[in-house]
């Protein structure tokens, strides 16, 4: 059973004054010291165990095995070393098997090739390819979509030496200042000795699962990740926002795509990129995507998910428009997930899923075996992101222990030479779990496990490495990370590690650190880009009286931003005006400064639970003034299916759509 590291105070500790009790009146009253800059510094991240006093260790085998699912069929194909086979006795008399290839068109659709009989040629030429058994293809008897990774290997090059792309996409060397801290001139073409043996890179995402959450819901997972590659639990990584996008956007992009407001420990910091021009106006191919570095260095990539909006996509964005990786499954998820008109089917989900004793998370796991076999002498760059598994439920991730644990078992010597990462991007946002305190601050604590090649396991980095797993840090320090191993420590063949800002390296804004090399101190939320709504660090909250007089004036002013952000939008005629269930709220006061509040009310008509962040005021006359202290506000139970009327990330858990 994996067993939660014990861990040193892992930062200084702020001593904290009394809190102000809140009585009506308001007072000044510093209750964090204050930092050099005078902000006020939140310095020590909140210490939970895996398991919180709310929540079993244990869900129960509903969840934990595959128990009563069974295949309705026997496979009658398979795809294997690129050679597509079929068992000739399932086959009814008279009937033949076909298939074709499923190829993106675009980020929504896809598009097919002729049917051609496996007996005239089985070595499909593509990644995805879908079989029918039949009289004709157009009427099976059988059908599935498998998965391979195609590799031309008359037009593969060697990647052994770094080679220019020839696509149109921002290379590493045009992104690269002119000089370093120490006036060194990058080289404009950089080639690095064959003697270097790039390291593999595989980042694994596991959508809505905290640390706890992991170590609680895949113990064998972590323990063959720490037993069998040394890995290192991070206990203090920070989301930077609500939910996957903007997270995603951080730690792939390295971009802040939502303001972040004035708050107790910082100033107001604006977007890097407003999130209408990131989503709408704007293709990702010219943005600093993180695999454009690594593909600049020689390596092969690819990126996979399971859910069919995609990390780049939701709601209803651009993505890319050119090739940005060597194999992507986006072809595989709009055939099983996609609507008819895109190139989906209706029932190929039933057909791979469900009647075949799987789920979303094998296919992708699959994918990224049969990638690691096909490139086995080459340096490789992986994205694995899986959502549907923890996404909804967050019981639901404890029967697939055993399928993590079996891909880095079965593939532990092709990964001997690589960086593993294995995370969440956030926590479980919905439920009663979620209403808890421990629930609130494992939605603000993803799962980080981080594990260095094999080869680099006895250097100084391991020492470095789990220095840094002590300290706070965000999806951005990701991405420098990232950056750094594909454009920086190869210099030195891996073995210099010392402290390094990538903004006097690379082009670019870096709002983050290696982890690699010794991060910067004092780190706490305010210089770390994370909103004050997100931070792990230890806060106080004391629950208000019901007859308490803010109450009834915070509830209805959070109803009533609530209807001025509908309005903000332009939505006031696709989303239904709000009002306030009576005896729904609650307010808690903030120790970290005497006026600083969370409201949580309960919203009609659709049912939707928010809090807030609100600052009051008593003006000389008497009368309280409240403001907002944050940008944004939280949903806490789901709002699927109510804002299906809207293509905008931003108002979805607010809205409630008339039709």
């Amino acid at each position: 059973m994996f067993r939660s590291p014990v861990l040193e105070d892992p930062l200084h500790h702020v001593m904290m004054e009394p809190m102000e009790r809140w009585n009506g009146t308001f007072r000044s009253s510093r209750l964090f010291r204050p930092g050099a800059d005078g902000q006020i510094l939140l310095v020590r991240p909140s210490e939970f165990g895996p398991v919180g006093p709310c929540q079993s260790q244990d869900p129960g085998p509903e969840f934990r095995s595959h128990e009563g699912l069974q295949a309705d069929d026997r496979p009658i194909t398979s795809l294997e070393d690129g050679e597509l086979r079929r068992t000739k006795f399932l086959i009814p008399k008279g009937e033949d098997c076909f298939y074709r290839c499923v190829n993106l068109k675009d980020e929504y659709h896809v598009e097919f090739t002729d049917w051609i009989r496996i007996e005239v040629d089985n070595r499909p030429k593509c990644d995805f390819v879908e079989v029918s058994c039949g009289r004709t293809p157009e009427k099976p008897s059988y059908r599935y979509l498998h998965t391979q990774i195609y590799v031309d290997r008359k037009n593969d090059t060697d990647t052994a030496t770094i080679r220019k792309s020839p696509q149109t996409f921002p290379t590493t060397s045009e992104m690269k200042n002119e000089s370093s801290s120490e006036g060194q001139k990058w080289k404009e073409h950089r080639h690095f000795s064959q003697e270097v043996e790039k390291p593999g890179v595989v980042l694994m995402i596991v959508d809505s699962v905290s640390m706890s959450a992991m170590a609680r819901a895949l113990p064998s997972t972590l323990k063959l990740l720490q037993d069998d590659f040394g890995a290192v639990v991070f206990r203090h990584f920070n989301k930077i926002e609500l939910n996957s996008a903007p997270n995603g956007a951080a730690f792939l992009v390295g971009t802040q795509i939502y303001d972040i407001y004035r708050s107790p420990y910082s100033d107001a910091i604006p977007a890097d990129v407003p999130q209408k021009e990131w989503c709408f106006e704007q293709p990702m191919d010219n943005r600093s995507f993180i695999a454009f570095p690594f593909r600049d260095a020689g390596y092969k990539t690819m990126m996979a998910e399971d859910w069919i909006h995609g990390t780049f996509l939701y709601p209803a964005c651009v993505g890319f428009t050119k090739k940005h990786v060597d194999h992507y499954n986006r072809a595989y998820i709009l055939r099983v997930e996609g609507s008819q008109d895109k190139g989906g089917d209706p029932k190929m989900a039933n057909i791979v899923y469900k009647e075949s004793c799987r789920e979303p998370q094998n296919t992708l796991l699959d994918y990224l075996s049969q990638f690691l076999k096909a490139y086995e002498d080459q340096a490789k760059f992986s994205i694995s992101w899986i959502s549907q598994l923890g996404h909804d439920r967050m019981n639901n991730v404890y029967h697939a222990d055993k399928d993590f644990y079996k891909f880095f078992h079965d593939n532990r010597e092709r990964l001997r030479n690589s960086f593993i990462i294995f995370m969440g991007d956030h926590g479980m946002r919905y439920g009663d779990f979620r209403d808890s305190k421990f629930g609130a601050v494992e939605d603000n604590n993803p799962g980080f496990v981080m594990a260095v090649p094999e080869k680099l396991r006895n250097s100084s980095l391991m020492q470095i490495v789990k220095e840094n797993s002590k300290s706070l840090f965000t999806p951005y320090d990701l991405y420098a990370t990232l950056n750094d191993i594909a454009s920086v420590l190869p210099e030195s063949n891996f073995t210099d590690f010392s402290p390094l800002d990538l903004n006097k390296r690379l082009k670019g804004v870096f709002h983050g650190s290696s982890l690699l090399r010794p991060l910067p101190q004092p780190r706490h939320c305010g210089n770390l880009r994370i909103p004050f709504e997100y931070c792990t660090c230890e806060v106080n909250y004391k629950a208000l009286p019901p007859t308490d007089e803010l109450l009834p004036i915070a509830e209805q002013f959070l109803i009533d931003e609530l209807n001025a952000e509908i309005r903000s939008f332009n939505a006031s005629d696709t989303c239904a005006a709000l009002t306030l269930q009576p005896n729904s709220s609650s307010l808690e006061q903030l120790d970290v400064a005497p006026n600083l509040f969370q409201i949580t009310t309960v919203a009609k008509p659709s049912g939707g639970k928010f809090n807030t962040l609100i600052t009051a005021h008593r003006s000389e006359n008497g009368t309280l003034k409240i403001e907002r202290a944050t940008g944004s506000f939280s949903r806490l139970n789901s709002y699927h299916g109510q804002s299906d009327c809207l293509k905008d990330v931003r108002i979805e858990p607010i809205c409630f759509c008339k039709k």
